[in-house]
């Protein structure tokens, strides 16, 4: 590229789908070659506004809306093309009045918003004609194994349907509503025991709760609340379970896709045809899991690809 590529985000430590995809996203723009500085913005650094100045083309990974904003203006202010990514529902309406209407200014005022499933793309097009649908899904590479101990542990229950889940941290909505859904799907398992359950909890904030709060987690349920890659946790698994309230494009389920893994998920959003959707209980969904036999799965398309050639247009067109 002969302009400069400005990506703006952040990266593991702590793990979760937005951090996930940019570190992908950086590894697959060093193997293309591609020219790019990294400003994490979880890292107090004044040089935000150098980095803007001497940039032509400014990428931003972020879930809070008023940054992102922040970053749209100083764009504009600079006369640089800015791209955002919505990595989670747009306009979800138990986000709050205030964080949707920044959410909509963002989408309006940046060059080139990308949205991660289609419904959200036909929302942001009424409001950006150059809205585009990209996965967030990107093919991983060179992640670290699991601890042997863990591996032994699953290895002594691989009689057993193993499923797993997981969550950045334990949150909830403005309503008090558990966003990830995991106290669920443990009081399923808790009474469950001819299944494996693995939950990664790296931030290890559910493990406090289960443990301040008295809950006793039977021999089936496994709890990781170290740093870990969960692409190795799918690699183990046979089923993926995503329970959420609201969602962008999980990078888990098409992680799971991608791996021939069957996968459970809310219908809070368009999920890939393969997806067996959870409309009622867990259990009814587990048991929708155990009736299914197709084993023909969707093709996960590497979304940096498409990612990199919107760069390299914008590039040509500069």
């Amino acid at each position: 590229m002969s302009n400069k590529l400005l990506i703006v985000g952040t990266v593991p430590p702590p793990i979760g789908g937005v951090s996930v995809h940019v570190s992908r996203l950086l590894k697959y723009l060093k193997y293309k070659k591609c020219s790019h500085i990294f400003f994490d913005y979880k890292k107090i650094n004044f040089r935000i506004f150098s980095y803007f100045l001497n940039s032509s083309i400014i990428h931003i990974h972020a879930n809070n809306p008023f940054f992102i904003l922040f970053c749209i203006i100083l764009s504009s202010i600079f006369f640089k093309k800015i791209i955002i990514t919505i990595h989670g529902e747009f306009l979800y309406e138990r986000n709050g009045l205030l964080h949707n209407f920044f959410e909509k200014l963002s989408v309006k005022f940046s060059d080139f918003p990308i949205l991660l499933n289609k419904k959200d793309v036909d929302k942001a097009l009424i409001l950006n004609k150059n809205a585009l649908f990209i996965s967030s899904f990107i093919t991983p590479y060179n992640e670290p194994h699991l601890p042997k101990n863990i591996i032994d542990l699953v290895s002594k229950n691989k009689h057993k349907s193993i499923f797993c889940s997981n969550a950045y941290r334990m949150n909830f909505d403005k309503s008090g509503n558990e966003i990830y859904g995991i106290l669920e799907l443990i009081n399923y398992f808790n009474i469950s025991p001819q299944f494996y359950f693995i939950l990664s909890d790296p931030s290890g904030e559910y493990l406090s709760y289960f443990n301040s709060n008295n809950i006793k987690l039977n021999n089936n349920i496994l709890i990781i609340n170290s740093r870990h890659s969960f692409y190795r946790v799918l690699q183990i698994s046979d089923c993926f379970i995503r329970n959420t309230i609201t969602d962008g494009d999980s990078l888990s389920v098409r992680e799971s896709l991608y791996l021939n893994k069957k996968v459970i998920a809310t219908d809070c959003v368009p999920r890939p045809k393969s997806v067996i959707l959870k409309k009622g209980s867990i259990d009814n969904a587990i048991k929708a899991y155990q009736s299914t036999q197709q084993n023909i799965f969707d093709k996960m398309a590497n979304g940096a690809e498409k990612i990199l050639d919107l760069y390299n247009s914008i590039d040509k067109s500069s």
